[in-house]
């Protein structure tokens, strides 16, 4: 008895070389903006940072749509919602959960911030850190 033989996704090497570009200008997205606070507003080295990072802008919706586009396409070949839960859960979930409480206890620890009240309220909608927001959407609306 022969078993099904799985047949090999085709990969498109310009979308992984876009998903990588994305990565590193989110990745420099933040990085400049964290730095775009050190520096003396109205400076030359400031206007050329707030110049890149605004530049940058588009990076975070660009990953954002090509990541929705491969799991689209994913879907159409063959879709199990299974195995969809599980992936999520697996790859996103726990990720989010381990990283709004170092969220959460760098808050507590740096600004002696902690509201049991609000814990809820800021896992469901992302809100342990300003940019969580991204893993609810991509649970919610890959």
């Amino acid at each position: 008895m022969s078993q099904p033989q799985n047949n090999p996704v085709e990969r498109f090497p310009w979308v992984e070389v876009f998903r990588g570009l994305a990565i590193l200008e989110v990745v420099l997205h933040h990085v400049t903006g964290r730095f775009l606070r050190e520096l003396s507003p109205g400076s030359l080295e400031w206007h050329l940072l707030a110049a890149m990072n605004r530049t940058l802008h588009f990076a975070v919706p660009a990953f954002l749509f090509m990541t929705s586009l491969v799991l689209g396409a994913s879907f159409v070949r063959a879709f199990r919602l299974d195995r969809y839960l599980q992936n999520r859960a697996l790859r996103l979930l726990w990720p989010y959960l381990l990283w709004s409480g170092v969220y959460l206890a760098f808050r507590y620890w740096d600004h002696g911030i902690f509201q049991p009240e609000r814990l809820l309220h800021q896992l469901l909608w992302g809100k342990a850190y300003f940019h969580l927001y991204e893993a609810v959407v991509k649970v919610l609306y890959p």
